[in-house]
Parts: C-alpha cells; sequence; structure tokens
C-alpha cells in the first residue's frame, strides 16, 4: 500500500518534517510513501516556492512524483495518527492507498526515533545532501 500524510500549510521546515516523518513511518510498516496531500499555495508563509525546495532536497522532478494532481481515492484514513494506522491497517489492501496525516505522533511513544529513522533510511535521506559536498 501506498501512504500518504498530509502537506501543511505554514513554512517549508514544518512541511518537509511531515514528508520526512512519512518516509520513516511508512518505511518502518513496510508500506511505500505515496506522498502529500497538496495544499492549494506552494509558496510557503516565508515567501519559498515548496515545489523547488522539494525537487532540490529529493532531486529532478520529485515534486510532481510527490504531490498528486489530485486527491487519491484512499482506502482507509487514519486520522487519529500513526498508532491508530500501526493497529488498524492489517485489513488494507496491497495495492491500495492510505491517508495518516499525522505522523509525528511517534515522537510520543515510549521507544526511540530510530526505530523509525533507521541507519537504512538515513542513509538513503542523507544521500542527495552528500552530492552537494
Amino acid at each position: 500500500a501506498k501512504l500518504y500524510v498530509i502537506e501543511h500549510i505554514d513554512g517549508a521546515g514544518h512541511r518537509m518534517k511531515t514528508i520526512i516523518e512519512g518516509i520513516a513511518v511508512a518505511a518502518k510498516n513496510g508500506l511505500n510513501f505515496g506522498g502529500a496531500v497538496p495544499v492549494p499555495n506552494t509558496v510557503t508563509e516565508h515567501g519559498h516556492d515548496f515545489r523547488k525546495l522539494v525537487d532540490s532536497f529529493f532531486g529532478g522532478n520529485a515534486s510532481q512524483k510527490l504531490f498528486p494532481a489530485k486527491r487519491p481515492a484512499f482506502a482507509a484514513e487514519f486520522k487519529n495518527g500513526v498508532r491508530e494506522l500501526e493497529e488498524k491497517r492489517g485489513g488494507v489492501e496491497e495495492l491500495s492507498s492510505i491517508y495518516c496525516p499525522n505522523t509525528n505522533e511517534w515522537e510520543m511513544m515510549p521507544f526511540p526515533a530510530s526505530r523509525y529513522f533507521t541507519p537504512e533510511l538515513r542513509t538513503a535521506l542523507r544521500r542527495p545532501l552528500e552530492q552537494w559536498s
């Protein structure tokens, strides 16, 4: 299944944090990361074009893949967060799309973030940035 998160409406940091947390939650739960349900304004409250930032961070035309042109039809929505997703997603079909807008709940769970941000995931996230050095 593909996991989608929400694109927050505020600054670039919060938007990127949600995407990265969504990637981590998807990886931990054996899901593919589908992207972020977009908001109408691509320019952040600080005046940055977030699509350009996403393309710079992830490479190529990543924003075209991460932000669907129209909201996917979700087989399940887990609006109460990661814990709900992890408890109830068993019945979701493999090829479906699911929505969990709040992916930062894991921060409040009684175990280390490394359960989500594994060494392999951190290496993969670091790779595009290392090309600049």
